[in-house]
């Protein structure tokens, strides 16, 4: 094989060395095909198109501010605008971000005089929010009360239950005017802080905001709202309940004593507040939701010890439990259940 090269390469050079002329003229080819090659290559960035900038992802008619070129700086002025604000950040080409969409704007047809609604495309290059965000996954919800967030929202994304979760941030404190309001507030949340200031002396007693923030705080560590927060202004109310004096956390819980915020022993702060509560509070349920694949959710689970297993439908959009649920609730005390949905 090597011999049959070497004479090729040989016959060609007896060629060329009797006919120069074709020597140049392959010289010259040569060069003209480099040339040509260059230039082509170095006009290719001048031929390529440039990305379209993009579009409203949300329709003119929703009642949705769509900052599609990642305006992130709107996003603050509009927030000052509103006392809640929906924040939707969404990747245009996101499959996930597409079904999202519909779910979102049913809620803000119906929650559009309570929320501000805003939508932001945060995978514009150019924009902004891609900028100064560096997202895993789309779609991402983020609310916020006043100047209080963000909360995320870390459940599913279907309109039902992101109206309940924007509800729970609309009003974080249940008002609780009478005794029959307590009782049933009480009984129907598994774990419930009660808080009492009375609105005398001025528009908003001391602490009363610092307790807001708990309530808000306590959302954010928890989206299903397991613990609930309300609040009483009745001097009477309050005494019918032994809740203490005026400015009172008051932690109730079903099966041990209940607990009152150790104000000498800890500071009256929004995050020392909730950081109090989830050490304290107590729970009989604990739903486990299988994520529909192959996971250890019911290993991890029996690995802790004896366990009470119930498959039961369940509604967690239901302000009130079912009977079924509250029977197992007064009638279980001692037993660690968990729960499938």
């Amino acid at each position: 094989m090597l011999r049959r090269v070497r004479q090729s390469l040989r016959q060609v050079l007896l060629l060329m060395a009797r006919r120069p002329d074709l020597l140049c003229g392959a010289i010259v080819l040569s060069v003209l095909l480099l040339l040509a090659v260059k230039f082509t290559c170095s006009r290719a960035k001048n031929v390529v198109a440039a990305a379209r900038p993009p579009v409203r992802f949300f329709p003119a008619e929703a009642p949705v501010v769509d900052l599609y070129l990642g305006q992130l700086d709107q996003v603050e002025r509009l927030r000052s605008m509103a006392e809640v604000s929906l924040i939707f950040f969404y990747a245009p080409w996101c499959a996930h971000s597409m079904a999202a969409r519909q779910e979102v704007q049913q809620v803000a047809k119906k929650l559009a005089k309570q929320v501000q609604f805003v939508a932001v495309n945060c995978w514009w290059s150019q924009g902004k929010c891609r900028r100064q965000n560096r997202f895993y996954h789309y779609p991402i919800i983020h609310l916020f009360y006043r100047r209080f967030g963000p909360i995320e929202y870390r459940g599913p994304f279907v309109a039902s239950y992101i109206e309940s979760f924007t509800l729970k941030v609309i009003t974080p404190l249940t008002y609780l005017p009478t005794r029959a309001h307590l009782e049933e507030f009480l009984s129907y949340h598994e774990s419930g802080v009660v808080g009492v200031f009375q609105f005398n002396s001025s528009p908003q007693p001391p602490g009363y905001i610092t307790y807001l923030s708990s309530a808000l705080q306590a959302l954010r560590r928890d989206y299903h709202g397991i613990v609930r927060f309300g609040v009483v202004t009745s001097k009477h109310v309050a005494e019918a309940f032994s809740l203490g004096e005026d400015e009172t956390v008051y932690l109730y819980r079903r099966f041990n004593s209940s607990l009152i915020f150790p104000r000498k022993e800890r500071n009256f702060t929004s995050s020392a507040i909730c950081n109090w509560v989830f050490e304290h509070y107590e729970t009989v349920l604990q739903w486990l939701q299988p994520p529909g694949t192959k996971s250890r959710l019911l290993e991890e689970e029996l690995t802790k010890g004896p366990a009470l297993l119930l498959f039961m439908p369940h509604n967690p959009l239901q302000s009130e439990p079912s009977a079924i649920l509250q029977q197992v609730i007064t009638h279980v005390p001692n037993v660690h259940s968990n729960f499938l949905q």
